[in-house]
């Protein structure tokens, strides 16, 4: 087991933590932990709220959640993916 902390960013890290639905000038959304700064060229357009209830508004949208936090779009690589 690892004594290193959890990241904010996983699905399971923190459940009972509070997240904002953030989305891009493309219309990408990211799940966002509340404490962080929302990055510059994102707004935030939902919540605080719990990480089922955010994930629910995403999918209730019909379109795709950026993946691996502030990288998905943007931020030095990564991917994204329809939800």
């Amino acid at each position: 087991m690892s004594d290193a902390p959890a990241n904010p960013f996983d699905a399971d890290a923190d459940a009972d933590g509070e997240f904002l639905i953030l989305t891009n000038a493309p219309g990408r959304y990211s799940l966002w932990p509340r404490f962080a700064d929302v990055p510059q060229g994102w707004r935030a357009v939902h919540g605080p709220c719990g990480h089922q209830e955010a994930l629910e508004w995403v999918v209730a949208q019909g379109d795709g959640l950026a993946v691996g936090g502030a990288r998905g779009a943007g931020f030095g690589g990564g991917s994204t993916v329809a939800v």
